[in-house]
């Protein structure tokens, strides 16, 4: 740090005052002491104030000043003291100052040598390129070059007095103490006084870089002093990183080369060779060696024959004498496996030589391959379909094709190589069919735009059309060509035509068409789409999205009542599926919907309208279904014709034997069986409407199969081999009985039907378990514990056609007059009303298998009676049964009838023709004693049975209900919830079937 000018003088003046001071009081001093007392020498604290400075120009004066004051000191001093003696004190005090002064002088000189040499040693360290550190021999640094501080980022002062591991890497950093610990303790180290060693130093900043060191030791006295000089290397580093890489570049490509090389050094011993000079002439695997001499090699070429016939030894020493005596050579050389090579051997400049070899085989190879290819290019070009003509720079023609001259209508013979382009187009020109001017005209415009690129389609007088087409070339020549297109406009024309058709077609068939590209935007459509979907005119058009076609049709109820969002969410969610649907709109149109994806990822979608279609299928189904009825209508009609002749015989032939007094019993039971059967038949009509009446009951599957067996038989061909399987502890069912064994004998009826030839009939009755999946295509049944009637025939088996329609009343495979259609309709009524369902299997060939699945009856009801059986009520006119019934019947007959069967078994009955009057007698004195109500459901006069049985039953909770009926519509009774609660009994109904009935009622009353 420099100080001003001004500073300067201050300290100087200060500096003299100082002395001026000092001067006075050693010269006052002096005075005061007695001589001889050697007061002289004090002078010297005068001359030592200059040990201070370093101008010698104040120490001298400080010593003259001194030198003065002595010689003053002796001549005013006073005492006793012999003047010999003063004399002595004062020269004594001079020889002292003089020497304190050459002594200062002395030391000032030898200060400034070592700052000098200082400062040449900083100057050396702050210059050097290396950095440069001294440590001392507690690892402190002393010492800090400029190259240093440059190299790690840190200052002089910075790092002064710290330890030297800042400057290293953690882990040299950790190992640095303990090493220079055992070097003090040792004196053995691996890099003091070693050469150069490469370590890796850390900057300031934290970043490491790779430096070189070199360290040595010097002691001032007892204490050592390190001095390491450091070399940053992170360029050399990096070069010889980049030549390390080149260098392994060279030696792949040397290796990697197609030519073989051989390298000899001036020793003629192998330095290098790559693989391809061992492959190319035939080395055995490892048998070069570098180091190998040339010799060695070239005896064993000579013995195997590669450098011709002869003597080995002799072939051996010659080939050595060119090698050393000769310079470059060339030659080729053809090995016995027929492998050719050129040579070429050149001289190196330090002595030595180098041989690359070029393999010719694969040249020979490719020489063929592009003369080949040459050919055929010629061929292609001579013969392709488009017309080829090339001019080179000067507008001759250098090539050219005869298709060229055959498509622009040159006559033959015309073209020739080396003509000038000026000579076709004046031809053109000419042959054009203008006039002179016109002509020169059409001439001049040719060569003026000859060089232009240019393509245009021309037409021949003779009606052929062409493209010709000019491209320049980059050495100022051009290339022509001229396709023919006549085969192609020709096309053009047809297709333009057939789009033209198609187009029409598009926009004028039934179906309405709209394409939608894979972003559902609509891109094509027809009038018909827009006129089906019920669309305003101009509401389609190309390029709306589905999302606005479908957020239209949703906010006008196209979809029904519904959340517009939520519906265009579902449909948007569908993408381009393949879907198909029948589809109704708000005003009744019914249209088929198709979506089928295209391979582009688009879709198309079509739609039909089909109202009339689906009203001409419901009138032909009508048509189909009363032509059916009217041949069941004959039919019934014949049945029930012979059962009244029977019965109406039979009761005539009663009447007879009972008015001769004979026995009349075989002719009334024969007329009940007729009746009978008259009721049986009913109850299949009945159950082909699905509106049969059921008399439900416990019923065990086992004993029902087993009572058929024996009828079954009867109506079974011998070539059929029928066979009943049950399984064990069957659940039991709450059915119809009757019913039940009526659809088990319809489908074996079916079965049998099926094998006119013979084959075999299974019927198997199983306990099972629906899953979901067994019951989901059946509507309101659940799954659960079912007892399955399966029947399986080996018979011809059904489409799967067929199967789509078997259950629907008059479907039948079955020739006219074979069969009404109705008997699988009425097992599926059946099992419907009784809780169940059909399930049907069947595959053409393969047989069918038909399961009736009925639901199991958990809780078995107690059927137990009054203690009276009802067949003994029914037979015996004496047998009493108490009870008292009020019978509701409008037919008079049937209440004739039905009043002669109770009070037959033994009830006290109350008879009316109608509601009013049974309201009447149960709200008069005659309804004492009636427990039970037995009415019909359809009755003359203002009030049904229905109506009557509620009223009765509001008024008199305690009394039981009994229906009967023979009408078949009867959905709204059978779901009602009142007659859901009571029994219900078919007509016609035996005397037996009813007392059953009746009973069962008031078990269940008390109970």
């Amino acid at each position: 740090m420099s100080v001003s000018t001004s500073a300067q003088s201050l300290i100087r003046m200060g500096r003299v005052g100082l002395a001026a001071i000092l001067a006075a009081l050693i010269f006052i001093f002096d005075l005061a002491m007695p001589p001889g007392v050697g007061t002289g020498v004090t002078y010297m604290g005068l001359v030592v104030l200059g040990a201070w400075s370093d101008d010698r120009r104040f120490v001298f004066a400080l010593s003259a000043t001194a030198t003065a004051l002595i010689v003053l000191g002796y001549f005013f001093s006073h005492g006793s003291a012999p003047p010999l003696v003063a004399a002595v004190d004062r020269a004594l005090a001079l020889v002292a100052v003089w020497v304190t002064t050459l002594v200062i002088f002395e030391r000032r000189s030898v200060q400034h040598s070592l700052a000098e040499s200082e400062r040449r040693i900083r100057g050396v360290m702050d210059h050097a390129a290396d950095g440069i550190i001294t440590i001392g021999e507690t690892g402190l640094i002393e010492s800090f070059s400029k190259s240093a501080e440059k190299m790690f980022g840190y200052q002089a002062e910075e790092v002064r007095g710290k330890n030297v591991s800042i400057l290293m890497t953690r882990s040299d950093a950790m190992a640095h103490d303990g090493r220079l610990r055992r070097y003090r303790e040792t004196g053995h180290s691996k890099i003091i006084g070693v050469g150069p060693r490469e370590v890796t130093g850390k900057r300031k900043d934290g970043s490491t870089f790779p430096l070189e060191i070199v360290v040595g030791e010097m002691t001032d006295g007892d204490e050592r002093l390190f001095i390491g000089v450091l070399r940053d290397i992170t360029e050399r580093r990096k070069i010889e990183d980049e030549a390390a890489e080149k260098k392994e570049l060279l030696e792949l490509v040397f290796d990697n080369m197609t030519q073989g090389v051989v390298v000899y050094g001036a020793d003629e011993r192998l330095v290098s060779f790559n693989g391809q000079y061992a492959k190319m002439i035939g080395y055995p695997p490892g048998f070069l060696r570098t180091g190998m001499h040339l010799e060695k090699i070239m005896r064993y070429c000579a013995e195997s024959g590669q450098l011709g016939p002869g003597d080995p030894e002799e072939i051996c020493r010659e080939r050595l004498k060119r090698f050393r005596t000769g310079s470059e050579k060339v030659g080729e050389r053809t090995l016995a496996d027929g492998t050719a090579y050129i040579y070429h051997r050149k001289k190196l400049p330090g002595g030595g030589f180098i041989t690359t070899f070029t393999d010719l085989t694969k040249q020979q190879k490719a020489e063929r391959r592009i003369s080949t290819q040459a050919a055929l290019l010629e061929a292609t070009f001579q013969n392709m379909s488009q017309g080829i003509a090339v001019f080179d720079g000067d507008r001759r023609l250098v090539a050219f094709n005869p298709q060229f001259a055959e498509i622009v209508g040159y006559p033959p013979g015309f073209l020739r190589l080396g003509m000038e382009r000026e000579e076709i187009l004046r031809y053109r020109a000419q042959s054009s069919g203008l006039g002179d001017g016109d002509i020169d005209s059409l001439f001049n415009s040719g060569l003026a735009e000859d060089t232009a690129l240019k393509s245009v389609e021309r037409t021949l007088a003779s009606g052929r059309t062409y493209i010709y087409q000019r491209t320049p070339m980059p050495d100022g020549g051009l290339v022509a060509t001229a396709t023919d297109i006549t085969d192609r406009k020709r096309a053009e024309k047809q297709l333009a035509a057939q789009t033209h058709v198609l187009e029409a077609t598009f926009e004028h068939m039934v179906q309405g068409i709209a394409v939608y590209d894979p972003q559902h935007v609509l891109i094509a459509f027809n009038s018909q789409y827009a006129e089906i979907m019920q669309l305003p005119p101009d509401f389609l058009h190309k390029g709306m999205s589905r999302r606005e076609l479908i957020r239209y049709r949703a906010e006008r109820g196209h979809y029904g009542d519904c959340d517009v969002e939520a519906v265009m969410a579902e449909k948007l969610s569908r993408g381009g599926f393949a879907e198909s649907s029948e589809r109704t709109l708000p005003d009744g149109t019914i249209y088929f919907y198709a979506r089928t994806p295209t391979p582009d990822g688009g879709y198309i979608s079509t739609v039909t309208d089909i109202t009339e279609r689906r009203e001409s299928e419901k009138q032909l189904h009508q048509a189909q279904k009363m032509e059916a009825v009217g041949q069941l209508t004959g039919g019934i009609a014949h049945d029930f014709n012979n059962l009244l002749a029977v019965s109406l015989g039979n009761l005539e032939l009663a009447k007879e034997a009972l008015d001769e007094g004979r026995d009349v019993r075989q002719f009334v039971e024969t007329a009940m069986r007729a009746t009978e059967r008259g009721a049986s038949l009913t109850a299949h009509l009945m159950a082909f409407s699905r509106c049969q009446a059921l008399n439900p009951e416990v019923t065990d599957v086992a004993t029902l199969t087993a009572e058929l067996t024996d009828f079954t038989r009867r109506v079974l061909s011998e070539a059929i081999d029928f066979h009943i399987e049950c399984q064990d502890d069957l659940w039991p069912v709450f059915v119809d009985r009757t019913q039940l064994s009526s659809a088990v004998l319809n489908l074996i009826v079916n079965a049998r039907d099926a094998m006119p030839a013979g084959g075999r009939i299974t019927v198997l009755a199983s306990n099972v378990t629906s899953s979901p999946g067994d019951t989901a295509a059946q509507e309101g049944i659940a799954p659960g514990p079912y007892v399955e009637i399966s029947v399986t025939d080996t018979g011809a088996g059904m489409s799967s056609e067929v199967m789509e329609h078997v259950f629907e009343p008059f479907f039948t495979t079955k020739k006219l007059g074979e069969g009404s259609g109705l008997g699988l309709s009425m097992v599926y009524g059946f099992a419907k009303q009784s809780g169940g369902y059909v399930a049907i299997e069947s595959e053409p060939g393969r047989g069918t298998t038909v399961r009736i699945r009925i639901p199991r009856r958990e809780d078995e009801p107690h059927l137990a009676g009054s203690g009276v059986d009802a067949e003994d009520a029914a037979q015996g006119e004496t047998q009493i049964i108490r009870g008292k019934i009020l019978l509701v019947e409008d037919d008079s007959d049937v209440r004739a009838t039905t009043t002669a069967m109770l009070i037959s078994a033994g009830y006290d009955v109350v008879a009316v023709d109608d509601g009013p009057k049974a309201l009447a007698v149960m709200a008069g004195g005659e309804r004492l004693g009636i427990e039970l109500v037995l009415s019909d459901i359809v009755l003359a006069g203002p009030m049904n049975g229905i109506e009557v049985a509620e009223t009765l039953k509001a008024r008199h909770p305690e009394l039981m209900i009994v229906f009967m009926t023979g009408y078949a519509e009867l959905d709204a009774v059978t779901n009602s919830d009142f007659v859901k609660g009571w029994r219900l009994i078919r007509k016609p109904f035996t005397k037996a079937e009813l007392v059953r009935l009746i009973e069962d009622a008031r078990a269940s009353k008390a109970a």
